[in-house]
């Protein structure tokens, strides 16, 4: 018998590296405040960097902006969904598919909010304030319109949703 050993060879070390976020998000904090605060525009809560529906404690700071009420002021959504007008039938039942939608994600991430629904001449834009709504709401119009959509995800923390044809 030879003394090699049979079997994969020695196991390399991963070493820790830091490593930058494939994409930035202006609108998160960086550190989390010391204390509670309260969102002026909607109510919600922010404590140890969580924002959340609960009662706001006494000594919760007031004049603060959650990030969705931030991207909603400044008209900067992080999700775009272009709905073309030959999707649309019923109309009426899309709109309440994407409001039912955002209702069901705002129970667990009240940062997840409809920005607008407008109508873009060709059919309807809806913009969100968060990824995860844009997302979900994709997957319920897919389901419900039998077309597959298109995602492209932008450089700073963004996704636009199409559907192509």
């Amino acid at each position: 018998m030879s003394g090699k050993q049979s079997g994969p060879g020695p196991r390399k070390r991963h070493r820790a590296r830091n490593v930058e976020p494939k994409h930035h998000d202006t609108y998160a904090s960086e550190a989390k405040p010391a204390g509670a605060q309260v969102c002026d525009t909607c109510g919600l809560v922010q404590v140890a960097g969580r924002w959340s529906r609960a009662e706001p404690p006494v000594d919760a700071v007031r004049g603060a902006l959650c990030p969705a009420c931030q991207r909603t002021r400044d008209r900067h959504p992080a999700g775009t969904i272009r709905v073309p007008a030959r999707l649309l039938a019923p109309r009426d039942e899309i709109v309440r598919l994407i409001r039912h939608t955002e209702q069901a994600e705002a129970e667990t991430h009240p940062l997840e909010r409809i920005m607008a629904i407008d109508d873009d001449g060709d059919g309807i834009l809806v913009t969100t304030t968060g990824l995860h709504l844009a997302r979900r709401i994709a997957d319920q119009l897919a389901r419900r319109l039998h077309a597959k959509p298109s995602l492209h995800y932008g450089e700073e923390n963004e996704v636009r949703v199409a559907w192509e044809g």
